[in-house]
């Protein structure tokens, strides 16, 4: 399934595509802990970087599938906290990787994901201070 605007551009749906519209609130974090594998993709302005679905995914405790970058891979570690993929060869292997992973190891991977969100302070809140405090010094 696929949740979000515009998808309409980029496919057709089909019986193995749904496109359904956003989802926002509390929908929202039901609908990313719901499925095994959510795909976060970047817009080409944060090619080699990180979007806020680079900490909502994990964070909430999903499994993320996103494009390789330098900054993912500080944040997470690859194939143990969320995976990352450089080629569309590579999307495909990585997701069926993700879904034949058994229950236990699903839930492990999600735990050590929302683990080390929490652990190295990947909140809104957290981010917000790091901002403010980055800006702090640099007028001071």
């Amino acid at each position: 399934y696929v949740y979000g605007p515009d998808w309409d551009r980029y496919f057709k749906p089909t019986e193995l595509i749904k496109v359904f519209p956003g989802v926002y609130n509390d929908y929202f974090w039901n609908i990313l802990k719901k499925y095994r594998v959510q795909l976060n993709v970047f817009r080409s302005q944060n090619i080699n970087s990180h979007n806020m679905r680079s900490f909502e995914i994990p964070g909430i405790g999903g499994i993320m599938l996103a494009p390789y970058s330098d900054e993912h891979v500080h944040f997470f570690k690859p194939d143990m906290e969320a995976f990352f993929f450089r080629s569309d060869t590579e999307i495909v292997e990585k997701a069926g990787a993700i879904l034949s992973l058994s229950p236990l190891e699903a839930a492990a991977l999600r735990n050590a994901a929302k683990e080390r969100s929490v652990r190295d302070g990947y909140s809104y809140q957290e981010r917000s201070k790091m901002v403010y405090d980055y800006f702090k010094e640099l007028f001071n």
